[in-house]
């Protein structure tokens, strides 16, 4: 669990899912449901992290880690906390996880249309790793792969 700014990241648990499952409905363009989240929970290689304020969660993201490599399937924050650094508190988390795992890599998807997404993980040092076409579906646009080194040492991104 980490504390920063009065945002708190921590793993997960069932009482967390409908919310996750909410923010996710909002804000993602192939919204997983409640069931896949909770699902998450029971996968040895899955880690789900929230953010909350104020008794509220904001943010999550879900991560797939499998040595090599580890591989972000969805983060999310609400609008309103946008721009606040929830997500990349929840990156860090992410990161962190990872290379505790034993990876050396973390990708994630990025939609070809959503170009401050793109901005955001290219600051915190992902580069373009590769295309999907046609990944997503409403609306229809390739993904990006976007992809980060997870180096030796302290990791703040």
């Amino acid at each position: 669990m980490t504390q920063n700014d009065s945002f708190l990241i921590y793993a997960a648990g069932r009482d967390d899912i409908d919310f996750i499952a909410k923010i996710a409905a909002l804000n993602c363009e192939n919204p997983w449901s409640a069931g896949q989240f909770a699902e998450e929970l029971e996968g040895g290689h899955a880690f789900l992290f929230c953010a909350k304020t104020d008794g509220r969660i904001v943010g999550f993201a879900d991560m797939h880690a499998v040595v090599p490599g580890a591989h972000i399937n969805e983060l999310a924050v609400d609008d309103a906390f946008r721009r606040r650094g929830v997500g990349k508190r929840l990156v860090n988390a992410c990161a962190e996880a990872a290379k505790g795992a034993g990876c050396e890599t973390l990708t994630l998807e990025v939609s070809e249309k959503n170009h401050a997404a793109r901005s955001f993980y290219e600051k915190l040092g992902f580069f373009a790793a590769g295309v999907r076409r046609l990944f997503y579906s409403n609306p229809s646009a390739d993904a990006f792969v976007m992809k980060m080194e997870l180096k030796e040492g302290a990791f703040e991104c």
